[in-house]
């Protein structure tokens, strides 16, 4: 009888045992992960619409930075860091309004990598001074949401019609061989 006791009793308590853990595993689930990418998300085009602010002229002062930035921001831009601080990137988007006119940045792509904490968006840049631009840029967030680290790596769009033009001459090559 004491060996049925035992046994009805830890029946009786196992589903107590694991309510807590699985409990707790669901506030880890999909739903949260869902709600993270969805944030990281809405951060990224954040981002897009500040930079583009300041690409049109409107946002000439870098206000709301400090909403999108950590005050440590560092960004990389093609292989060199050009930012250490979130108020020397804002001053470098505001020189290169100034000395090189306006822009547009339309977004391509984007990839949430929730586990990380961060983004990769390509983009493309339409300047009123410099051309059709794309650029890959990899967004990296701490824990409170704010853009600690940016690594951009950018270059100009070449003529597609170049492009076919020499894989053609290519081919004529092969050909000719």
């Amino acid at each position: 009888m004491k060996n049925f006791f035992c046994s009805t009793t830890l029946l009786i308590l196992i589903p107590y045992i694991f309510i807590l853990p699985l409990h707790s595993i669901e506030k880890v689930s999909p739903m949260n992960i869902l709600d993270k990418s969805e944030i990281l998300s809405d951060l990224s085009i954040q981002y897009i619409n500040f930079i583009n602010s300041i690409g049109c002229g409107e946002n000439t002062e870098g206000k709301n930075a400090c909403c999108l930035f950590a005050d440590a921001c560092k960004k990389n831009f093609n292989g060199r860091w050009v930012a250490q601080n979130r108020d020397s990137f804002v001053h470098d988007l505001l020189s290169v309004y100034e000395n090189h006119g306006s822009w547009k940045i339309i977004p391509i792509d984007k990839m949430i990598i929730s586990d990380n904490n961060s983004v990769v968006l390509w983009i493309h840049i339409e300047a009123k001074n410099f051309g059709r631009n794309t650029a890959i840029v990899i967004l990296r967030y701490d824990s409170d949401n704010l853009i600690k680290e940016i690594i951009e790596v950018f270059s100009p769009i070449q003529n597609e019609y170049e492009f076919e033009l020499k894989k053609q001459s290519r081919l004529q090559l092969k050909l000719e061989w």
